[in-house]
């Protein structure tokens, strides 16, 4: 049975109804997690990971908002896409049973079918030049907006600031 890893598809385009999608339907267009990169007037590459936890949706429609903005030109730049879960977001389910969660996939080593998944990803992105890398999750309860960085270096402050006031630092989960 082919799982995850083997059903990465990795476009250079936006296939024809995705942006008239909303999560719930993307399994109609996308067989599974997508890899799309797109060129933009700038060749630095911003990486963007959306629906990870298939039941977070604003990834996708903060994406498909920008995407539809820069339909019929270019993008300022460069875009690689990782739509993640589509299955789950097709249930409306952070994911599904038997399956990894997509958040805790992406350190190396990992045995199930989700952790190799997560290797190919990463090693496509190993061939880009990468501008910035963002993963965007929905926030739950009566929360403030805020941005999640692993490391402290100026820029993924910078990069956090973008976003929001308040910046959190974390090392777990990987």
């Amino acid at each position: 049975m082919a799982g995850p890893s083997d059903m990465l598809s990795i476009l250079t385009e936006l296939p024809e109804g995705l942006l008239q999608c909303n999560a719930r339907q993307l399994i109609t267009v996308l067989s599974g997690p997508t890899l799309i990169k797109l060129e933009g007037r700038q060749k630095d590459v911003l990486f963007v990971s959306i629906l990870l936890h298939g039941n977070e949706i604003t990834g996708w429609e903060a994406l498909r908002s920008m995407l539809s903005h820069y339909r019929d030109r270019s993008l300022p730049r460069s875009l690689c896409l990782f739509i993640g879960n589509v299955a789950a977001a097709a249930e409306g389910r952070r994911y599904l049973p038997g399956q990894t969660d997509y958040n805790r996939i992406w350190k190396e080593g990992g045995a199930m079918a989700e952790h190799r998944l997560a290797q190919k990803v990463l090693a496509e992105l190993d061939s880009m030049p990468l501008f910035a890398a963002i993963d965007i999750h929905n926030n739950s309860g009566m929360n403030p907006h805020y941005a999640c960085i692993n490391r402290l270096d100026p820029p993924f402050l910078h990069l956090a600031r973008l976003f929001g006031r308040t910046v959190v630092y974390f090392i777990r989960p990987d």
